[in-house]
């Protein structure tokens, strides 16, 4: 039975979360909607919690999987859903308040838009709470690298906080890609991007996304981060060539300079993370691979980040690798 919305939360080892982020949607009072449960291979009671939801709740349709990652979470509720509408939210996130019918009366306002952008709160480790919102604007295929240009990875990529059209993405077959653990909600919304013909933005805020040390982003992962940075810059000059007749000016050039200096600092990022990591073999190898796949980058990466704690790791590094290496060990034994 089609639906107006279906949104879809894949679930891992969420068990502490889950509750809170279903009893955040079943509060806004939308009934024409069901809500895709997709437990991830999950180990602890994630599956069971979501069995217990969805008897007390009808809506819900709890779905289980072998472990693949929150693509293929995403992709099996892509897969099953009945929608005219799809949100995406993470199970240890929540919805705001009276967010949904705002949100579902900006889509019907425009419906012609393939996909509608919507605001976020952000709640930093330290519980500092930032406002994300957006103007009230629509966006036609020549405005499109106006966008990307003006709006920081997070506000474009993240999957949450957003209403697509479920029939444009079943019409162009798009799915999150499964090989990729780090961006692979940028990558997906460049490829929603690439095949829409317009899209709105909205000050309305729907989500809160809470910072936590559990996500796959704060452990090291070299090899995936820098297979998902080819990736996304791939997507990112695939859709500068589709859109090649509405460049103005350096815009792609900007695009793509912004676009190298967000990879090359996820991959410094990266190298904290390496050297948080406690018996970890083979650090100095890593930190100089990493930093060879920064000069691959852009060899003028090192200019980006001449202050606070990079810059001094730059400098050291730029001294000798051993140096930086040296300089990384003492700072995280020190926090240690």
């Amino acid at each position: 039975m089609d639906k107006k919305l279906s949104v879809i939360i894949p679930a891992c080892n969420a068990e502490k979360y889950v509750e809170r982020c279903i009893e955040s949607i079943v509060s806004q009072g939308v009934d024409d909607a069901e809500i895709l449960l997709v437990d991830d291979g999950s180990t602890d009671n994630t599956l069971h919690a979501c069995n217990t939801l969805a008897k007390k709740y009808p809506c819900i349709r709890v779905f289980h999987k072998a472990n693949g990652g929150v693509s293929s979470a995403r992709n099996m509720g892509i897969d099953n859903a009945h929608g005219e509408y799809l949100m995406f939210a993470d199970a240890d996130d929540y919805l705001l308040p009276g967010a949904l019918p705002k949100a579902m009366a900006v889509a019907e306002a425009f419906p012609d838009a393939d996909f509608c952008v919507f605001g976020f709160d952000r709640i930093s480790r330290s519980g500092d709470t930032s406002h994300n919102v957006f103007p009230i604007r629509k966006y036609s295929r020549a405005d499109f690298l106006d966008y990307i240009h003006e709006y920081d990875f997070q506000r474009i990529g993240s999957s949450w906080a957003k209403l697509y059209k479920r029939a444009h993405i079943v019409a162009h077959d798009l799915r999150f890609d499964s090989t990729m653990i780090s961006s692979e909600d940028v990558h997906f919304n460049i490829s929603v991007l690439k095949h829409s013909n317009c899209f709105v933005t909205s000050d309305v805020l729907v989500y809160c996304y809470e910072v936590n040390g559990q996500s796959a982003t704060a452990k090291f992962n070299g090899d995936v981060v820098m297979h998902d940075s080819s990736m996304l810059t791939n997507a990112y000059h695939d859709i500068i060539n589709s859109l090649s007749e509405y460049c103005k000016g350096d815009i792609a050039s900007k695009i793509i300079a912004n676009l190298q200096q967000t990879v090359c600092f996820h991959i410094l990022f990266e190298v904290y993370n390496l050297y948080r990591t406690k018996k970890f073999k083979g650090k100095y190898a890593w930190l100089k691979r990493m930093i060879g796949y920064m000069d691959e980058v852009t060899p003028q990466w090192r200019s980006s980040f001449r202050s606070g704690f990079p810059g001094i790791v730059v400098r050291a590094y730029c001294l000798h690798p051993r140096c930086a290496d040296i300089l990384l060990r003492t700072v995280f034994l020190i926090k240690k």
